[in-house]
């Protein structure tokens, strides 16, 4: 649970952020909203995983909105809504400890608060929306085994460790090779455990495309000032 912004205050909020924002931050609204655009066209549900502070689900239920309505998809989101997890990985556990939690603080929006934040903005961005808490290495396989139907026209990835990325990986990459088109987001440090992960099951992201009538696009922060865009398939 983290301290709500008072919605009263919305307007100085945000002249605060514009002014004192980096080109990053609208970089990656800017990246969210072009990952949306190529999705909308795309049958599937969106999913983020690794919700943290709900600022980037906010704008995928926004974005739902205004580029189509909340009824053409489902938006989900997975994280602990909690306090960041631990890891059993070595180097992950130091980025949590040494990076994460003196910049960003380790507690995470919960479920109430985050729903209750969406539904203010009002014109029903509430609504359908499911949002999954615990740690994902368990609720990702889980949700997959429970939903064989499942299909993805978005999925960004920004859990940061590589345990969480990899259990993401395994389970929903092969629900967007099953659509027609998709769009995967990784963030930076996930961006490390793809490659990893594809090189540990000998497959790549062209390869999967080809085996099915698919194209996709992957966005990728490789770091916090650069986003880039890559058609695959």
């Amino acid at each position: 649970m983290i301290e709500l912004p008072d919605p009263k205050d919305a307007f100085r909020f945000e002249d605060g952020f514009l002014l004192t924002c980096k080109p990053t931050r609208i970089a990656k609204i800017l990246a969210l909203y072009e990952a949306y655009r190529l999705a909308a066209s795309v049958p599937g549900a969106v999913i983020e995983c690794g919700v943290f502070k709900g600022a980037g689900f906010s704008i995928l239920a926004m974005l739902r909105s205004l580029l189509e309505n909340v009824w053409m998809r489902p938006l989900i989101g997975f994280d602990t809504f909690d306090r960041f997890p631990h890891t059993s990985d070595r180097y992950d556990e130091t980025i949590r400890c040494e990076v994460i939690a003196p910049t960003a603080g380790i507690e995470c929006i919960s479920t109430e608060q985050l729903r209750h934040l969406v539904e203010l903005k009002g014109g029903g961005l509430a609504d359908n929306i499911q949002l999954i808490p615990g740690d994902i290495c368990e609720t990702v396989p889980a949700f997959a085994a429970q939903h064989p139907e499942l299909k993805i026209a978005l999925l960004s990835i920004d859990v940061d460790f590589a345990e969480a990325t990899r259990a993401i990986l395994d389970c929903f990459f092969p629900r967007l090779s099953a659509a027609v088109s998709f769009c995967l987001m990784i963030m930076a440090r996930s961006l490390v455990s793809l490659g990893l992960w594809m090189n540990s099951s000998r497959r790549t992201l062209s390869a999967d495309c080809r085996s099915s009538p698919s194209q996709g696009t992957l966005f990728t922060s490789l770091k916090e000032t650069d986003y880039r865009c890559q058609k695959i398939g």
